[in-house]
């Protein structure tokens, strides 16, 4: 357990601490690292409204999410790149600090040659909840906190020859 003396200020949409004035490291806490509170995605969203702040800086978990895309709208403001996923309840932002290393993973878990995880089922991911540019998200610590169960689907291959008559 760490005890931290400062101010809770506002900076940019973000809740910090400044003016620190001390910090006392109590050593681990008893009985370890607390549970994740379980939440939905929707409970959660993607705008900042009044139920999702109640969960600001808590470690909270998603259960049987898909990736359904990025948002592309919250990158063009922010330079960040966030997927979105969905319990069924509404979606929310997966926040990827280090974008091309959980790509990676992600691509690895799902044994894809390239960063296309659109569609794919998760089991669980835990993160703490963030606020930022006017968007709350989920942020994983890493990817030990990324539960992947299934690819993304493959689509069918298509094809688009048509056959040429050749005279005998």
């Amino acid at each position: 357990a760490v005890h931290v003396l400062g101010r809770v200020v506002e900076m940019n949409g973000t809740t910090a601490l400044d003016d620190i004035r001390g910090v006392h490291n109590h050593g681990p806490a008893p009985g370890g690292m607390p549970a994740p509170l379980n939440i939905s995605t929707g409970t959660l969203g993607c705008d900042c409204t009044l139920s999702a702040e109640a969960y600001e800086g808590m470690l909270v978990a998603v259960d049987d999410v898909t990736i359904t895309g990025y948002d592309e709208s919250a990158y063009l403001r922010t330079n960040v790149m966030y997927l979105t996923i969905d319990d069924g309840s509404g979606p929310t932002q997966l926040d990827l600090p280090n974008a091309n290393q959980t790509f990676t993973y992600l691509a690895q878990v799902y044994g894809t040659d390239d960063e296309s995880v659109i569609g794919a089922k998760v089991s669980r991911i835990v993160g703490l909840v963030d606020q930022r540019h006017g968007l709350f998200q989920l942020t994983p610590r890493d990817e030990d906190d990324i539960h992947a169960i299934s690819r993304p689907p493959t689509l069918a291959p298509t094809y688009s020859h048509q056959p040429t008559l050749v005279p005998s």
